[in-house]
């Protein structure tokens, strides 16, 4: 199976939930040769079930952490991953 093959079945995978977001990574990660050190936003442990802040757009499926802050006139956030708009929360 292909690189395009291999990465258009982790996204199958992870749009359905049926591996763990950070599974789905790793092997993505893995399969491109890429370094597995995170970059940008990196929860500490015991984050993942801090209550996120009120007032913000999170992933609708539930998939990540993302959460963007509701401001006023902006276009509503969407998930590039699902491509269904962030909901409410």
């Amino acid at each position: 199976m292909g690189r395009s093959a291999e990465l258009e079945r982790l996204l199958v995978e992870l749009r359905e939930g049926t591996r763990p977001a950070a599974a789905v990574v790793q092997s993505a990660l893995t399969l491109l040769d890429l370094p597995s050190r995170p970059r940008g936003y990196a929860s500490f442990p015991g984050q993942e079930s801090a209550p996120r802040p009120a007032g913000s757009y999170i992933c609708p499926g539930g998939r990540c952490s993302r959460s963007e802050r509701r401001t006023p006139g902006a276009p509503l956030p969407e998930c590039a991953l699902i491509g269904e708009p962030l909901m409410f929360g």
